[in-house]
């Protein structure tokens, strides 16, 4: 045969191939259109489970695949380090590395002009201040050196973005405003280039808006920095805040030295064949020479006092630069975020487990009625590979249409996993359907459709032709029996599994909600100011000061207002981010105790208990002995047990410094997980508040929102909420997991005992002529009812006890989420099994109670 005969043979038998594919299209079509109902109920199935999985896919997809939506970002890379933290100052903290140090993103403006290249950036995010002529509002910024947008090949969708000529001192100050921001904001003026906002105390023409698509390079799960800025305009947005931390980065400012500042973010493109390992091996001597330079022309710089802070001791540990794959961003998934989505993985595959069980029995059942049907095709010479390739058609057809709707359940599904931002900001926003969204979708299609389709059609097609013509053969339903109850028991297994972990959920969600927190939240509210817009001159801290005490006037008079006071970490907000060293008078080795300011009020206001001495009064502020408070774990730690009140406490230089005037009971900051740490509350003016009601906190909201603006128009307030909403938010984590485990536990104790009804209801129809001679020898409808039952609920308790090992391998499992619970909760796997048993037999009654009143003279004539 020549070339053209085997083509022209090739292109016949591929005609015909697809003409067979057709045909078993169409012909499943309509066998499926046939069955309406049944149809109807497998794809709903697969819908819920395809759809869940892909929801969680999605999820998984923006915490661990996706990469910048930039040119090649595969040749994107960024700048780490690890190591001692000694010559960087106040660092900041990352995920530990293999030796257990912390992997650091932070660089200094120094060092980054010691590695500046063409092909390097750098970017620091700040919150800022804008005004466009109206009520002054935060937005979140960006300020990054001029070759930002041209390392990443980022095109402007309206205007210019800016370029090294506008990141230099004499440049007028420009901004480029993010799709978003312009849409939001500016309604997507398009005459908004040109345009002047003023940014904290600064003016800054809008030059150009970036494209939709591009989210920057801070992560993938949120929507991107509102507006970007030259880098020479970071002084202008860095920290203008109280407490130890910000007191260092706004000296370091106001004596020009916030180019040592460690706040720079460092990514860059490799050159064509240039790979990561080069360039570290070619920066990590210069970034080790720069930072010990750096740290040496900073130390004789700072105020005597300052350079006597610890965090400015003994430091001579030198780190090393890291240079890794930017792909993905200046963006670290959070270990929470991995172990949330691992979580929710396994909940939605095995709720896909069930499905696919409950499918399959359902395909068995309606193999049984097509068992003529398929002898007679298999007697007139179909071949049995022919009518496997059928039947596994009509799963395809089915799968796709579930995988069709499964999508539109994942659009559900990803609004609902918009909660998972209380777990971790990484899980902020969930990225649009992409390729590998629509990929998963269609393996998991597939895989379904073989899952649930090639057991039932290998058994159907598995015929004796002699028997099976038989209207009284019973070969096929004894094995389809076999099969069923063995998928039956599988679906118990699973559901037990779900049912055990919202049990645990929920038991964790009430325990913590019963934990002593050591204050009365009902009943406040907390609101904080931003301070952006405040020059940071000399009289930066006198301004504060003036702030806050009319702050505390004005809003403490407002109608409804019980009581104000103020902190720097509120409650429930943070953790403790100020620890120091403290030193008791009379001792030699130092303590370390978290460091809190507060106003005065504040104590009162959140009706934290005073154990002894007193809380802090107006003079306290002013006084030449400053004033303390402890809590009781540090009196307790610090001075075992004796009376702390009127003992001195104070830095190695000046153990005598404060003088701790009362002890308070311990209270929770956003911890109770783990027992009460050692606190010292220290007098000072805030910026973030807590007021006390009458009534309903959120009810005078608007009211200190117009109170805080008449004081001063430039500074806006940026969160305001309640105490019980943060302290829910603590436990959002907790709440998100119940509710996920509750829906599934209950879709899948129905799906179980949709699959039990299913099997008992055809056993009964299968055993009708064996009941109709038993109701004729006398048994009583009792009799038979306790005997069907009895059938079904004993393939429920053999799934029970193979749910009960699971549910003991998912308490370890979840072990690290759970509070207050023993490893291996009785009570949880108790209820769960309880309300399984009771689901199943009402689920099984009914096919009992058909099968008693069954006519023996009618099934004796049934086969």
């Amino acid at each position: 045969m020549n070339p053209v005969q085997r083509r022209g043979s090739g292109r016949k038998e591929m005609g015909a191939t697809l003409e067979i594919l057709l045909q078993d299209i169409r012909f499943g079509l309509r066998t499926l259109w046939q069955s309406k109902v049944w149809t109807a109920i497998i794809i709903l199935s697969l819908g819920v489970g395809i759809g869940a999985n892909t929801a969680i896919f999605s999820l998984v997809n923006g915490l661990l695949l996706r990469t910048l939506s930039v040119s090649k970002p595969e040749t994107l890379v960024r700048l780490r380090w690890s190591g001692p933290a000694d010559l960087s100052g106040i660092a900041d903290k990352g995920l530990p590395d293999e030796e257990g140090h912390d992997l650091r993103t932070k660089f200094s403006r120094v060092i980054f002009d010691q590695l500046r290249t063409d092909d390097f950036f750098a970017c620091d995010v700040q919150q800022v201040v804008v005004s466009t002529g109206g009520e002054a509002a935060t937005a979140d910024g960006l300020v990054a050196s001029g070759n930002y947008y041209q390392v990443l090949e980022v095109r402007p969708a309206l205007g210019r973005t800016f370029t090294p000529d506008d990141d230099r001192p004499e440049a007028p100050p420009v901004a480029v405003i993010s799709h978003g921001y312009w849409k939001r904001s500016f309604q997507m003026d398009p005459n908004v280039v040109g345009r002047s906002i003023i940014v904290n105390d600064l003016p800054v023409t809008i030059v150009g808006v970036t494209p939709q698509d591009f989210l920057g390079v801070q992560g993938l799960a949120d929507d991107g920095q509102d507006i970007t800025f030259p880098l020479v305009l970071r002084d202008n947005f860095l920290t203008r805040d109280i407490g130890v931390n910000s007191e260092v980065v706004n000296t370091l400012l106001l004596r020009g030295l916030g180019d040592y500042n460690w706040h720079l973010q460092i990514m860059g493109r490799l050159k064509p064949g240039v790979t990561a390992a080069q360039v570290q091996a070619s920066l990590n001597g210069i970034f080790q020479d720069a930072a010990k330079s750096s740290w040496a022309a900073l130390l004789p710089a700072l105020p005597p006092g300052m350079r006597a802070m610890p965090v400015f001791q003994n430091k001579s540990g030198v780190p090393h630069l890291l240079v890794e794959s930017g792909s993905r961003g200046l963006f670290d998934t959070a270990p929470q975020a991995i172990r949330a989505s691992q979580i929710l993985t396994i909940v939605v595959a095995l709720i896909l487990v069930i499905v696919c069980a409950n499918v399959a029995n359902l395909m068995l059942s309606r193999a049984t009625t097509r068992r003529r049907e398929i002898s007679v095709r298999l007697s007139m010479g179909a071949t049995r590979t022919r009518l496997i390739r059928q039947l596994i058609t009509e799963s395809l057809i089915l799968s796709t249409a579930g995988g069709i709707l499964g999508l539109a359940v994942n659009q559900w599904g990803r609004a609902l996993l918009l909660d998972l931002r209380a777990i971790s900001a990484d899980m902020g926003t969930l990225p649009p359907l992409d390729w590998r969204v629509f990929a998963f979708v269609f393996a998991l299609t597939l895989f379904t459709a073989l899952a649930f389709g090639l057991a039932p059609a290998l058994r159907a097609t598995q015929i004796d032709l002699n028997a099976a013509l038989k209207e009284n053969s019973r070969s096929m339903s004894i094995q389809r029996s076999a099969l069923s109850k063995g998928l039956l028991i599988a679906q118990v297994a699973v559901a037990l599994v779900l049912v055990v972990g919202a049990g645990l959920f929920l038991q964790t969600v009430r325990n913590l909600r019963n934990v002593a927190v050591g204050f009365n939240p009902q009943n406040v509210l907390t609101f904080h100011l931003s301070l952006r817009a405040i020059p940071l001159t000399s009289d930066f801290s006198a301004r504060i000061s003036s702030l806050s005490d009319r702050i505390v006037e004005k809003v403490g008079s407002i109608p409804g207002v019980l009581s104000i006071g103020g902190s720097n970490y509120p409650f429930w907000q943070s953790r403790f981010m100020n620890q120091r060293p403290i030193y008791i008078e009379g001792g030699s080795e130092p303590v370390v105790s978290n460091v809190i300011g507060i106003t005065p009020g504040f104590f009162e206001t959140m009706q934290v208990p005073l154990l002894s001495g007193r809380t802090m009064k107006t003079f306290d502020l002013v006084r030449p002995i400053k004033s303390v408070v402890i809590n009781e774990t540090a009196a307790r730690r610090f001075f075992n047990g004796q009376d702390a009140v009127g003992r001195r406490i104070g830095v190695a230089q000046n153990p005598g410094l404060w003088e701790v005037v009362g002890v308070v009971g311990n209270a929770s900051y956003g911890d109770v997980r783990n027992p009460p740490e050692a606190l010292m509350y220290m007098p000072g003016r805030q910026t973030t508040f807590v007021a006390r009601t009458e009534g309903d906190p959120m009810a005078l909201a608007s009211s200190i929102r117009d109170t805080v603006h008449e004081i001063d128009p430039a500074i806006p307030i940026t969160e305001i909420t309640t105490e019980t909403e943060l302290m829910e938010g603590r436990i959002q984590a907790e709440r998100l997991f119940a509710r996920f485990y509750t829906l599934f536990g209950v879709l899948a104790m129905l799906l179980a005992a949709i699959g039990l009804f299913g099997l008992m209801s055809y056993n009964v129809v299968r055993r009708t002529n064996e009941i109709g001679v038993r109701i004729a020898l006398g048994a009583q409808r009792e009799d038979v009812v306790g005997m069907v039952m009895r059938d079904g609920l004993s393939l429920v308790v053999i799934g029970i006890v193979i749910g009960i090992v699971g549910a003991l391998l998912l308490s370890r499992l979840l072990a690290s989420q759970l509070y207050g619970l023993a490893e291996h909760d009785v009570v949880s796997i108790a209820a769960a099994v309880g309300l399984l048993l009771a689901v199943s037999a009402a689920a099984a009654y009914l096919p009992a109670r058909h099968a008693s009143r069954v006519d023996p003279l009618s099934a004796l004539r049934h086969d």
